[in-house]
């Protein structure tokens, strides 16, 4: 037990070390400069003392609750770094509880206490090696910190079941204070009530004889109903609302109106693309979602949600799953992939790979990590030394394979995929790479190096950018202007996206390339040559 408190501790430590040295890294992502002036807005909200109502004015940013975003405009006036980076410091520091959020819930699967410190650690090193995840971390505004409040939320629930009858209000009050984050960051978080509610039904039925006939079962339903339930609603309500401006004005029904304009969500107009072709939102194919997971998350973690799977079957038939650890799986299993089935049957809109559903992937994490240390722990128990030492080679060859890849494409390790589609080489112009833009940063850098230096002065220099120019913006100097006419452009910035501009005329000056495969890339146009050469 001492061993396994080491290698958390451990691993926490250089989890966090590996954060503070890279965070720095990370160029700036299309969502951030949204957010950043909705966190900017609430905090005017505040601070005029509800005078300035810009932050209920900021159209469907409005209809998201602003705790992450306030938060993210506190530590920029806190934290001694540039804005964008201390927000990317909070996000990564939220991502890092989600880690540890996939730790604590994968330890409630298990009740044997000789198995739930390793299936704690594997399912954390899976959602560690996951690139997606751990690229993302840095630079997702409002999928992180929502994803690591859900699987707190999930795992304080879980914790609170398992321990009824008895109530300990400080648990209550925890709980709540979580889930209301959760809604305030992104009010579908809602959806938490069927899974919480069939979670208290189930239990009911797993009630003792002898409580029931002391105590009655309607009695017990009232007990949880007055010290559980109620309170942590109205805790979760009120931290909901508290950095929601727009909740302010209609407390009672903006967020349900914020529920239903999420529930069939039409005002993205972009196009995304899979498997070659470009869909506009209304036209996204509903295995787009599926097709993504399968392709973006490593081989580690599809192993081992197979493995998890099979393995929590074979105890389920064999009726080996104690009651309260398989409500907890029921529970998470619900929470978890019913808002992907709603979404899937509904035809909802969604894009950019699966990070609008990165809280099922924290949840499936768990889930794979809990079945599949069991497994390989009752190999090693049973005596199958063979098939426990085959095992433990895969887990460390795959665990190495997608840690490579992790090195290799920092910082923009959220494009990565899997052999299953040959890596970003044979996703390359098929599914979506760096989608948020990341690699605008290292763009700017490849103009300021080709800037002579006679053109250091007042002279103004037009760069035309393909999509996402807040993202390039805080990287180049006062010298340059973004301009929207390609004839009006001395440099050119642009991805693989549909309707970028390009001229065989001009001249490819910098490449961002990750394995091979460009991410962006930079051109030197005519009227720029013209300029540079003089």
């Amino acid at each position: 037990m001492r061993a396994h408190k080491f290698t958390i501790y451990f691993g926490m430590i250089l989890l966090l070390i590996v954060i503070f040295a890279v965070f720095q890294d990370y160029g700036i992502s299309t969502d951030e400069d949204r957010r950043s002036e909705y966190g900017k807005a609430i905090y005017n909200y505040f601070a005029t003392g509800f005078a300035d109502e810009t932050a209920q004015n900021m159209g469907y940013a409005s209809y998201y609750g602003g705790a992450a975003d306030l938060l993210g405009e506190v530590v920029t006036r806190l934290f001694p770094f540039s804005p964008h980076e201390s927000r990317h410091l909070l996000w990564a520091l939220f991502g890092f509880c989600g880690i540890c959020g996939v730790y604590k819930l994968a330890t409630i699967f298990i009740s044997d206490q000789q198995i739930r410190p390793c299936a704690g650690i594997f399912a954390a090193l899976i959602i560690i090696l996951t690139p997606g995840y751990f690229g993302s971390i840095f630079i997702n505004p409002k999928d992180i910190p929502f994803a690591t409040c859900y699987i707190w939320s999930l795992y304080l629930y879980l914790k609170l079941l398992q321990a009824l009858p008895e109530i300990k209000p400080k648990a209550v009050i925890l709980f709540g204070l979580v889930t209301g984050l959760a809604l305030g960051i992104r009010v579908v978080g809602a959806f938490l009530i069927l899974p919480y509610v069939l979670g208290v039904l189930f239990w009911c039925f797993t009630l003792e004889t002898k409580v029931r006939q002391k105590y009655g079962l309607s009695s017990v339903l009232i007990h949880v109903l007055l010290y559980l339930i109620l309170p942590a609603v109205t805790v979760a309500y009120l931290t909901m609302i508290f950095a929601w401006p727009w909740a302010h004005s209609a407390p009672l029904t903006n967020p349900i109106t914020a529920l239903m304009e999420f529930s069939d969500y039409t005002a993205w107009k972009k196009t995304t693309l899979l498997d070659g072709e470009f869909y506009a939102a209304d036209q996204i194919p509903r295995y787009y979602l599926l097709q993504y997971l399968l392709i973006q998350l490593p081989e580690l973690f599809l192993a081992a949600s197979m493995t998890g799977l099979i393995q929590g079957l074979i105890l389920l038939y064999r009726k080996e799953y104690k009651s309260m650890s398989l409500i907890a799986v029921i529970v998470a299993v619900i929470a978890g992939f019913g808002p992907v089935i709603i979404s899937l049957i509904k035809g909802s809109t969604i894009y950019s790979g699966y990070r609008q559903f990165i809280f099922s992937v924290l949840i499936l994490a768990a889930l794979s990590g809990a079945s599949s240390a069991y497994f390989i722990f009752k190999l090693k128990q049973t005596g199958k030394m063979f098939l426990y030492r085959v095992t433990l080679l895969s887990v460390t060859v795959l665990a190495l394979q997608v840690g490579i890849k992790i090195i290799k494409l920092h910082p923009y390790q959220y494009s990565y995929y899997n052999n299953f589609v040959g890596g970003i080489a044979g996703a390359y112009r098929r599914f979506e790479l760096d989608y948020w833009a990341l690699s605008y940063r290292e763009a700017a850098q490849g103009i300021l190096a080709h800037m002579p230096q006679h053109l250091s002065g007042a002279s103004k220099i037009n760069v035309l950018v393909c999509d996402s120019r807040h993202s390039i913006i805080p990287f180049l100097d006062e010298r340059f202007a973004i301009v929207k006419k390609p004839n009006h452009a001395h440099f050119v910035v642009r991805r693989h996206r549909k309707n970028c501009p390009m001229n065989r005329k001009w001249q490819l000056i910098h490449r961002t390339v990750r394995e091979g495969v460009p991410l962006s890339e930079v051109y030197l146009t005519s009227l720029g040559q013209q300029i540079i050469t003089q």
